[in-house]
């Protein structure tokens, strides 16, 4: 009797660097239909990709306001979120392009630090709808593609209950964006989350080196090294500022 398929079974313990591609890559017919990517060296921005019917491949990204656009020259690297069904790379790509034509979401949004497994994004009909999982208030670039990828039962990229609290870098960092928007937005909130626990574009593209879903931190970590030091060698390749 031939077994189920059940996701995440084929647990990977090594990432595969043969899954992780660049934006030249991307401009070519059929390469994916739905992609996590990272860009902006030194300062990490996560981005979902999606080829959208007639009009090519899409960007939708979030940086305290959801921003759709056509994929031209930008320089990331990317990969493809493992351990989905067709069926389920489709739902994304419905959802995708009902975010990026949506004159309004319900309940949209604003920047937070504090990520939660149970914030995701739902279409009813042309209406979107997000809705912030318990602990979280908002979203960063990172958790934004998170959200969307939990329109899916049963989906997590990675295990967010084994990432650990923000590291002294990680405040450090916070530190700094909190005191740039500081006059600009409420800031209270994000004071108040400053300890936690932070993916960041690179974990997200880490984890989609390994074959299986809900990838625990440690795994993740380790890939988004090589992320970074791969995507830092394709700008230097390519002549791209830093």
């Amino acid at each position: 009797m031939v077994g189920l398929w059940r996701r995440g079974s084929l647990e990977q313990k090594s990432p595969r660097l043969d899954r992780l591609c660049f934006c030249d890559q991307m401009r070519q017919e059929d390469v994916a239909d739905l992609a996590i990517a990272i860009s902006e060296l030194p300062d990490q921005h996560s981005a979902i990709f999606w080829r959208s019917p007639n009009l090519g491949i899409w960007c939708l990204q979030f940086g305290g306001r959801i921003e759709s656009s056509p994929v031209g020259d930008e320089n990331f690297a990317w990969a493809i979120p493992p351990d989905m069904h067709a069926f389920e790379i489709r739902q994304i790509r419905e959802l995708c392009d009902l975010i990026s034509q949506a004159v309004s979401i319900t309940n949209a949004p604003h920047y937070s630090f504090a990520p939660s497994r149970g914030s995701l994004f739902y279409g009813i009909g042309v209406d979107v709808y997000f809705v912030a999982g318990h602990g979280a208030t908002g979203l960063t670039c990172a958790t934004f593609v998170l959200a969307i990828l939990n329109c899916l039962e049963n989906y997590e990229l990675i295990d967010l209950d084994t990432w650990p609290p923000a590291t002294s870098a990680d405040i450090a960092e916070r530190s700094k964006l909190i005191a740039r928007v500081s006059g600009i937005w409420d800031v209270t909130q994000l004071v108040a989350e400053i300890n936690s626990p932070r993916p960041m574009p690179s974990h997200l593209v880490g984890a989609c080196l390994f074959g299986n879903s809900r990838v625990d931190y440690e795994r993740a970590d380790n890939a988004a090294t090589l992320v970074r030091s791969n995507l830092h060698d394709y700008y230097v390749r390519s002549g791209l500022k830093l």
